[in-house]
């Protein structure tokens, strides 16, 4: 059996969080799946105007829905303990996350503060599910050119999709080359200061946290040339980023969001300006930075 920390902890090393949103194979899905029209900008998107909400306390609500299956057992066995890095993140935030979970697979969310996630074993699960809530229809995958990684945010329905399976030590799972108990054996062994148990539930609470503030509207910091989010906190990686996971007393899992992206956020759950420009496109990520690039002088990379 191979080592874990020689293939299973090595693939964590690279870019994390790849996949998450890809413009140019977004609109072709879209083109092919349903008509789009364009937003009507009713409200503004001027980053001044959407910053319009206090970092008072709040509440979320986040539904939960893990795919049965073995490949993805840990999300199964030790759900509290990832769950708990994500609670904590969002605590950091001044944010209560109150999380439910569901046996079935969620319908969509149309309240600010409310959000669903979705945990399934492939990448090919996810992108069969993203297809099926962004055209609420079954089949039609063949020739879809979607390219998924570790997750996607399907925000037009407030739903989190996240890929439980990218891991290569999964893969091993799913061949029977090594067993879920060699696995965990392997866990309170030490990698980068910390137990790999820690880093790798630490791991999968931020593809979590990721992919649910795409659901907000956050976006990737390197988005726009312009540095309106660019690791304000230089010690300690931005979680809408890909960069990779630091270990550091003080922070959750290891990552961070930026004062105007807590803005942003707060404006957003309160149901606020930020939340009525999402509504105004749509509720479709692109769109919205296409708005906001439009409103501020922005350029994209």
């Amino acid at each position: 059996m191979k080592k874990f920390r020689e293939y299973g902890i090595i693939s964590l090393c690279g870019l994390v969080l790849v996949g998450c949103s890809n413009k140019n194979l977004e609109l072709v899905v879209k083109e092919q799946a349903i008509k789009i029209t364009q937003p009507y900008k009713k409200v503004s998107y001027k980053l001044e105007d959407l910053c319009d909400t206090g970092l008072y306390e709040k509440d979320i609500t986040l539904k939960v829905y893990i795919e049965p299956s073995e490949v993805i057992w840990d999300y199964h066995k030790y759900k509290e303990e990832i769950f708990r890095y994500v609670k904590k993140f969002f605590k950091e935030q001044s944010i209560n996350c109150n999380i439910t979970y569901s046996s079935i697979s969620l319908k969509k969310f149309t309240k600010p503060n409310e959000f669903g996630l979705e945990i399934w074993n492939s990448e090919e699960s996810v992108k069969r599910r993203y297809w099926q809530l962004i055209t609420e229809q079954e089949g039609g995958l063949e020739n879809n050119p979607l390219v998924i990684g570790k997750g996607i945010a399907s925000t037009r329905t407030g739903i989190a999709l996240v890929n439980g399976g990218w891991e290569e030590f999964r893969d091993e799972l799913r061949t029977q080359g090594i067993t879920i108990e060699e696995v965990e054996k392997q866990f309170p062994e030490k990698y980068k200061g910390t137990s790999i148990r820690e880093y790798l539930f630490k791991e999968n609470a931020v593809n979590i946290c990721h992919e649910i503030f795409h659901c907000t509207g956050l976006w990737h910091p390197k988005t726009f040339n312009s540095v309106l989010v660019d690791n304000y906190y230089k010690d300690i990686p931005n979680i809408m980023s890909y960069e990779n996971m630091k270990i550091k007393e003080g922070y959750a899992i290891g990552y961070t969001l930026e004062p105007l992206q807590k803005k942003l956020l707060h404006s957003f759950i309160a149901g606020n300006n930020t939340y009525r420009a999402f509504l105004d496109s749509q509720r479709d990520l692109e769109f919205y930075l296409d708005n906001l690039a439009e409103a501020n002088n922005l350029k994209f990379r």
